[in-house]
């Protein structure tokens, strides 16, 4: 019997950003099934494109901007669509902290399984 996806490869679909996970993506959800997108931020509502899709998940390529998220800025470098170096610059910095600060805990208490409150606050550059 072939497993049921709310989703096909090629299909078009509207989804809202709930996250950012560790490297980078953005994940967001249609009945439950997760969906990775690049280069979006939590809040955006996007149109994106099924790339691939797997029995847990799927990813997507970033079509359309339908509603940006209020936590959205331009990003500062000319060069940030093409080169790759630094994936958020489309959120300000204290976004970036306390989103790297969330991985971080997550990493301590779903992989580690220790009590996320060990880790400490994370500290920004100046």
């Amino acid at each position: 019997m072939d497993k049921q996806y709310p989703v096909k490869k090629g299909e078009e679909v509207t989804l809202t950003i709930d996250a950012l996970v560790y490297g980078g993506q953005g994940l967001g959800q249609i009945e439950g099934y997760k969906i990775f997108v690049p280069k979006v931020v939590p809040g955006d509502t996007v149109r994106v494109r099924i790339s691939k899709r797997r029995s847990a998940f799927a990813e997507a390529k970033l079509l359309e901007i339908l509603e940006p998220s209020p936590k959205r800025v331009a990003p500062k470098c000319k060069h940030f669509q093409t080169c790759g170096g630094c994936q958020w610059q489309f959120l300000p910095y204290e976004e970036q902290v306390r989103i790297k600060g969330k991985h971080v805990q997550d990493a301590v208490s779903r992989l580690g399984g220790l009590d996320a409150s060990l880790v400490r606050a994370t500290v920004p550059c100046k």
